[in-house]
């Protein structure tokens, strides 16, 4: 992630992305650009979301004896989308595909399947078809609040292979493209439906 602006290098530079505050790596943070990445660390494990997120640029001040930060100044938020990734995927049979993504996938969150048929006979239009999670997105213990692992219920779709997308809280995962700059067509991550 890069934030760009002006001003964003204090004294102390803390990123504020929902309710987590990170301090980016002193190098990484400039005068007019601060570089993120959304990983663990800094992040601690399950707890950035895909789907809309905002962020703020904080600076606190350092008070007292010993030094101690309190509230300073902050920057307006700002929103960006974290797509999610499809890591794997299993059809099991023409009933169900099981998808794996990154970052894992809350209970409240809306989770939509999306497939389209991967290189259609050029007489006629790519199938499409969309499917949605089952409730609490398949989380069934009550301790649990993620996951990373759906498994929806599909009907009707013809066998074959299909380009597959999740999308949540609508953010849609990146189709991979073919890196021959004179083949530019989508070639993943797919998924083979019996």
């Amino acid at each position: 992630l890069v934030i760009r602006g002006r001003g964003l290098r204090g004294d102390v530079t803390q990123l504020r992305i929902g309710e987590i505050e990170v301090t980016p790596a002193s190098e990484d943070v400039g005068y007019k650009e601060i570089t993120l990445l959304l990983s663990v660390p800094p992040f601690p494990a399950g707890s950035l979301r895909a789907g809309v997120q905002g962020i703020q640029v904080v600076h606190p001040m350092m008070m007292g004896f010993p030094l101690t930060p309190h509230r300073g100044v902050e920057s307006n938020a700002a929103a960006f989308v974290l797509r999610p990734t499809v890591t794997d995927a299993d059809a099991t049979d023409a009933t169900e595909v099981t998808v794996t993504f990154n970052p894992e996938v809350g209970k409240a969150q809306r989770v939509v399947l999306l497939l389209n048929e991967f290189e259609p006979p050029s007489d006629r239009a790519a199938r499409a078809y969309s499917f949605n999670a089952p409730r609490d997105n398949g989380i069934e213990d009550e301790d649990e609040d993620a996951t990373a692992a759906i498994t929806f219920a599909i009907i009707g779709v013809e066998p074959g292979d299909y380009l597959m997308r999740v999308r949540v809280d609508g953010a849609e995962s990146p189709l991979e493209v073919d890196p021959d700059p004179d083949n530019p067509m989508y070639i993943g991550p797919t998924v083979t439906i019996l």
